[in-house]
């Protein structure tokens, strides 16, 4: 149903492998969701064996609600005390981020606090809503 859309984790080869002990994690799409979805990936370090999850999001556009509960979804599924990067198109603006942050820090007490990787100034990561680039439109934020 609706547009077939989805997300994907890249790894390095050579620095990170997939953790053979714990499968990726789908996040379906579903209302509750905001009828998007996110995948987690539990990886190694290929030289240190340190256990970290990579998370791709794709956030509802249109329901706030779904962006806070598909972000409840990831953050309850991550490892305690791992290292952690949450990246995907959030669609939110970066002024708006406050609601979500709130969330991250709320579900993620057993994890260390995650700060957002500054967008460079001037470079859009989103298109507005005549699917043009736009240098103040920064919709897709990474988190670690």
């Amino acid at each position: 149903q609706g547009p077939k859309e989805g997300t994907a984790v890249l790894l390095r080869c050579g620095v990170f492998a997939l953790d053979p002990a714990r499968p990726p994690v789908f996040l379906e799409k579903t209302q509750d969701l905001g009828w998007k979805n996110g995948l987690i990936v539990y990886a190694r370090h290929c030289l240190s064996n340190v256990a970290a999850a990579f998370v791709s999001l794709h956030l509802s556009w249109d329901s706030p609600r779904g962006r806070a509960r598909m972000l409840q979804s990831c953050v309850a599924a991550l490892p305690a005390r791992s290292p952690v990067v949450i990246g995907g198109d959030f669609n939110t603006e970066v002024q708006d981020l406050s609601p979500l942050e709130q969330v991250m820090a709320t579900e993620s007490a057993s994890l260390e606090p995650l700060n957002r990787l500054p967008t460079p100034c001037g470079i859009p990561t989103g298109l507005d809503d005549q699917f043009r680039l736009h240098p103040a439109h920064t919709i897709d934020h990474i988190y670690t």
